[in-house]
C-alpha cells in the first residue's frame, strides 16, 4: 500500500464518509449481484457509530485524512466475523483492502478468536479470490452453522442470489 495512505480506527466524524465509499464501491457490483434496492442502500448509521464506539470500525485515509476505504466487524458466537469490507472504486487496486484486513486479522487474534469468518461472493474476482488470497478457506455447506446460515437466508430475502454466496474462514489459531 502506498504510504499516501493510512490505517487507523474510525472515528465518528467517519460515519458518513464510509457511508458514501460503501455506496461507491456498491457501484462496481452488477444488478444481477447487487440488487437496486441494496445497491443504493448503505449500511444504518447507528451500527456504524456502534462499530466506532466499540473499536470494530477501521478506515483507510489519504494525505487529507479523509476515508476511501473502511472495514468493520462484529463478534458471531466466539468467532470474529467481517461485517463488510469496502475500498472506494477511485483507490482499488493499490492494496488498501489488503491492509485493512491485515488489520482486522490483528485485532481478532488480540481478542484471542479462534477465527475470523465472512459472507461473501463466490464468483466476483475481488471476493472469494481476494480472500483466499490471504489464507481463507470457503467453508462446504454442512460446516456452515446456523448463523452463517442466517445471515445468506437474510441476503437471499432481499434479492441476493444465496447459491453465489459463500462462507469463508481463516483459522487465527
Amino acid at each position: 500500500m502506498s504510504d499516501r495512505f493510512k490505517i487507523r480506527l474510525g472515528r465518528p466524524s467517519d460515519v458518513g464518509r464510509v457511508a458514501a465509499v460503501e455506496l461507491a464501491a456498491a457501484s462496481i457490483f452488477s444488478e444481477q449481484d447487487l440488487p437496486p434496492p441494496i445497491r443504493y442502500m448503505a449500511s444504518d448509521l447507528d451500527i456504524l457509530r456502534t462499530a466506532v464506539s466499540d473499536g470494530r470500525l477501521w478506515v483507510a485515509c489519504d494525505s487529507n485524512d479523509v476515508a476511501v476505504a473502511f472495514a468493520f466487524t462484529d463478534m458471531i458466537g466466539d468467532s470474529a466475523y467481517l461485517e463488510e469490507l469496502d475500498v472506494h472504486p477511485n483507490y482499488m487496486r493499490q492494496g488498501i483492502g489488503t491492509r485493512l484486513m491485515e488489520v482486522v486479522i490483528d485485532w481478532a487474534r488480540q481478542r484471542g478468536c479462534r477465527e475470523l469468518r465472512l459472507v461473501t461472493f463466490s464468483h466476483l474476482a475481488w471476493n472469494a479470490p481476494f480472500y483466499a488470497g490471504l489464507g481463507f478457506r470457503t467453508l462446504r455447506r454442512e460446516e456452515i452453522d446456523a448463523d452463517y446460515q442466517q445471515i445468506i437466508d437474510d441476503d437471499a430475502e432481499v434479492g441476493i442470489d444465496a447459491r453465489k454466496r459463500v462462507v469463508m474462514e481463516l483459522r487465527l489459531q
